[in-house]
């Protein structure tokens, strides 16, 4: 079940590409001037501009990057996010990149275009909005998460206790568009297709928000703790249906 394995870890949905094929262009921040790939907020103007503010932003992209090439890439990265002010944490591996990171706000588009084959698709999500001023005394400064940019090679770009050694990303599940989603999973309940297994992967926490109707809770606190609840899951299953695997896996 090494794909059943593979598809669980690249949730969200994975969309395959390659590191770039070409040199990685300076990017400077007049950028700014075209629109970017990705959606983001809104920011205020006027007697606020004076003001320098920074952008929180977290990413991630599961995409096969060649292993010889990370320190490069990371020499790149250094350099060119280095210039424009970027800070946080990234990390990058054979599977993808994933990282927490600070960037002025005027430097948010140059940024959304300098790895354009790793921050594509809108895998950017872009959360508090930081002053480096409280607009008036009764205003606290917030706390800076980061002081400077640290970027690092891992295994790994996301500790989920998968042992399985790299992920081979042509062994994964497809994606399907929220409509067809919802479609297959009606049918699959309407027809009480017990030999299709409908997983919910959200942690217990979750789960009490919201979940699938039909759907099998892999109810763990961590998702590190998701192979070993999948596991008992897949076993119990051939259990119910005489050694007989899912015939197909929804997630």
């Amino acid at each position: 079940m090494r794909g059943l394995w593979d598809a669980v870890r690249l949730v969200p949905r994975l969309r395959r590409s390659s590191l770039l094929e070409l040199p990685c262009q300076r990017l400077p921040v007049s950028l700014l001037q075209h629109d970017t790939l990705y959606q983001r907020r809104s920011f205020t103007t006027g007697e606020d501009a004076g003001i320098s503010r920074r952008q929180y932003i977290s990413l991630y992209n599961y995409t096969p990057l060649d292993k010889k090439k990370l320190p490069k890439l990371r020499r790149d990265m250094r350099e060119q996010w280095g210039d424009l002010g970027v800070v946080g944490r990234i990390y990058i591996a054979e599977e993808g990149i994933n990282g927490q990171l600070v960037v002025p706000e005027t430097a948010v588009n140059a940024f959304g275009h300098s790895f354009p084959r790793l921050l594509r698709d809108a895998k950017l999500f872009y959360g508090q909005l930081i002053e480096d001023k409280p607009r008036n005394t009764e205003e606290i400064k917030p706390a800076e998460p980061f002081h400077k940019l640290d970027i690092r090679i891992r295994d790994q770009i996301l500790h989920d206790g998968f042992e399985g050694g790299p992920l081979d990303l042509q062994e994964s599940g497809y994606s399907l568009p929220p409509e067809l989603w919802h479609q297959k999973l009606q049918e699959r309940n309407e027809m009480d297709d017990s030999s299709t297994l409908v997983l919910d992967v959200r942690n217990f926490y979750e789960h009490e928000i919201g979940r699938f109707d039909g759907a099998t809770r892999i109810m763990v606190d961590t998702f590190r703790d998701t192979f070993d609840a999948l596991d008992e899951i897949l076993d119990q299953h051939e259990k119910e249906h005489d050694g007989q695997k899912p015939k197909e896996v929804m997630m």
